[in-house]
């Protein structure tokens, strides 16, 4: 072992001066993390993950809150579902965010087939992680552009959640990921049967205790009924939001923070008494408001009734309610 500059703690001050951590989701999860989504069975975080990929695509707010206006590019390993039933999910979520074919383009879903063959990554016997589904996922991924990484579930990547050196091994390979791909890595968990702390959400998953201090986020949900829950947030790098309600709605497979207007809504108090709004206008109106120009454009994008239109030779922009909402 030999101490060179690169350890020292000026030389690291000055390489990171001007760095900020960039939000994937308001608030919530930075850029280039790695963190979980985690909650009881049955409590629809493989929905949750599902609502994040098509605001990550569509750039509609996510639990209420804006995503990063970045083009982001997703690869879901989907472990648990055939794509029949995944293609059913998507269907019907898709009624609420209306993501276009090319948006949906920017979407790979991988089978466990595709990834590991349908086999756990780890071996008990040797205490050894199969780098070669992993090897293969990181260059095919970086290959395409990848940003985003969801692995859904934990459990059937490691085989032996108990094991704290296996789980360990597998841990670091979704760090390595994020290291060579420079992508936020999602993965989805399950809580314990008994009942969960959620004072700290971090060790709110079942298993080996290095699943907590390995992530750098949490989302978690803590079931209230079978269309509700609170949403727990925990993070290494942003300061935690304290938990609040959501909603699902059965219909559209689509989660919602309790506290969310509806997106009509909004824009109904920035247009005020005006049906059509010259786009900078509307824009001044939404400042003034406390709106940033980037959550005014989210709400037109998932309005059903109002749009963008061309004014005057189609040099002039303005917001518009639509004859038939």
């Amino acid at each position: 072992m030999q101490f060179t500059e690169s350890n020292k703690g000026s030389t690291i001050m000055r390489a990171t001066q001007g760095i900020e951590f960039k939000p994937l989701i308001k608030t919530l999860v930075e850029r280039n993390a790695v963190g979980m989504i985690v909650a009881p069975a049955k409590a629809k975080k493989s929905m949750l993950a599902l609502n994040l990929v098509f605001s990550l695509l569509t750039k509609k707010p996510f639990l209420g809150l804006p995503v990063s206006e970045e083009q982001d590019k997703i690869v879901y390993v989907n472990l648990e579902l055939t794509k029949t039933a995944l293609g059913v999910r998507l269907r019907t979520m898709n009624t609420f965010y209306n993501a276009t074919p090319k948006q949906l383009d920017n979407v790979m879903f991988l089978s466990s087939d595709e990834f590991c063959k349908g086999e756990a990554l780890v071996d008990t016997k040797t205490q050894k992680v199969n780098q070669e589904p992993f090897n293969a996922l990181a260059e095919a991924a970086k290959n395409w552009g990848a940003t985003v990484i969801i692995f859904d579930p934990l459990y059937y990547v490691v085989g032996e959640e108990n094991d704290n050196v296996l789980m360990t091994a597998v841990l670091r390979e979704f760090g390595k990921l994020r290291t060579e791909l420079n992508a936020a890595i999602f993965v989805v968990h399950h809580t314990g049967k008994s009942a969960v702390d959620w004072s700290d959400p971090f060790l709110a998953g079942r298993g080996a205790s290095a699943i907590g201090g390995a992530f750098e986020f949490v989302l978690g949900i803590e079931p209230k009924g079978d269309n509700e829950g609170r949403l727990h947030h925990g993070s290494r790098n942003y300061a935690t939001v304290k938990p609040f309600t959501i909603r699902f709605n059965p219909a559209s497979f689509s989660w919602h923070s309790a506290h969310e207007e509806s997106t009509d809504v909004q824009i109904d108090k920035i247009m005020g008494k005006d049906d059509a709004l010259l786009l900078d206008d509307f824009h001044s109106r939404a400042k003034e408001m406390g709106l940033p120009k980037s959550r005014a454009e989210s709400f037109l994008r998932c309005s059903k009734n109002y749009e963008k239109t061309k004014g005057y030779r189609g040099n002039k922009v303005k917001v518009q309610r639509k004859m038939n909402p």
